[in-house]
């Protein structure tokens, strides 16, 4: 049995696995790694997104909206891109973990998907700037 998410270093092994399917996937690879040029910055970053988020942690200063709204500008993020990164990471922490944890985090980055797609979206209209 798969036990659940209970700190930094679980966020690691998720964030890690995850960003390392990304980087090989056929949908995601191509943005992600024309993108990040500096992929230990970006997990590490990532790690305190995640630790924020899942645990209320401090120590993540970034504005991921903004960041992904700027994301769009240079390469459009089309449906396709949202529906295979939930997928993969849904995929990842199933893979990884079980628990109220693993269940809250799954919420969570499904509200922060919707949440991007909507900025994104909103952007396009020329009434939000990041």
């Amino acid at each position: 049995m798969l036990r659940d998410i209970e700190g930094k270093d679980d966020l690691i092994t998720l964030v890690d696995a995850f960003y390392g399917r990304v980087q090989q996937d056929e949908v995601l690879g191509p943005i992600f790694n024309n993108i990040i040029q500096d992929w230990d910055k970006h997990l590490n970053i990532m790690y305190g997104f995640w630790n924020s988020v899942l645990f209320g942690a401090e120590g993540y200063k970034g504005q991921a909206v903004a960041k992904h709204v700027a994301i769009d500008q240079r390469v459009r993020l089309e449906q396709q891109h949202y529906d295979r990164w939930i997928e993969l990471w849904a995929a990842l922490v199933s893979a990884h973990f079980s628990g109220p944890n693993a269940e809250l985090i799954q919420t969570k980055a499904q509200a922060m998907l919707q949440l991007i797609q909507f900025k994104v979206d909103y952007s396009r209209s020329g009434k939000f700037l990041a």
